[in-house]
């Protein structure tokens, strides 16, 4: 890589720095293996304590990993690029991320309406943020088929636990494997603000 195509991936990360951060995912990752595990249980009140309690983790993780990169790299402050991919996540990303999620638990529906937002979102989080690492293409891809195994295995809940798992997984290594390249690419710094 030449010093300019350096550069050029470092402003490009410094740009979308926060979609970078990829450990921030993995708690959404251990919450769909969560589901995956109590998928059977039938909305017993075990069901339900499981539930809470993996979505009170999922939270906890998320915000505890967020300031654990802000200690570790600093924050940087690009408000004008993060407000309009900020929106666009919050307005539109995540309500169906959130909607999908409720359709698949709550319907025996023959595509996981889960597994395919989420690899339209890959896919377009890796195109709007710098593009780069390749391992959103295939993770998507995986997702992709994984939302098909309930059609495919019939009223079979273990294909639904089954796509559940593949996609807890996958969302653990995109969030290993986007910090691994991060932390490649930068190195933890002093201070609290960096400036784009």
């Amino acid at each position: 890589m030449s010093e300019k195509e350096r550069l050029e991936q470092i402003q490009t990360i410094t740009r979308y720095f926060v979609y970078w951060q990829g450990l921030k995912i993995v708690p959404a990752g251990v919450f769909l293996l969560i589901l995956a595990f109590i998928y059977d249980f039938d909305g017993s009140a075990l069901w339900w304590a499981i539930y809470a309690g993996g979505f009170v983790l999922f939270a906890a993780g998320t915000l505890s990993v967020s300031r654990w990169y802000r200690r570790l790299f600093g924050v940087v402050s690009n408000p004008g690029v993060n407000q309009s991919l900020d929106r666009r996540t919050y307005l539109i990303f995540i309500p169906v991320i959130v909607g999908s999620v409720v359709m698949d638990l709550t319907f025996q529906l023959p595509v996981s309406l889960y597994a395919l937002a989420l690899a339209a979102g890959l896919l377009w989080s890796r195109q709007v943020t710098g593009g780069g690492r390749p391992h959103y293409v295939w993770i998507a891809g995986l997702m992709i088929a994984a939302a098909f195994l309930p059609g495919v295995m019939g009223d079979d809940s273990s294909a639904i636990q089954f796509a559940l798992a593949v996609m807890g997984a996958g969302s653990i290594a995109i969030g290993i494997l986007d910090h691994l390249e991060l932390t490649r690419i930068f190195k933890p710094v002093s201070g609290d603000e960096v400036g784009s």
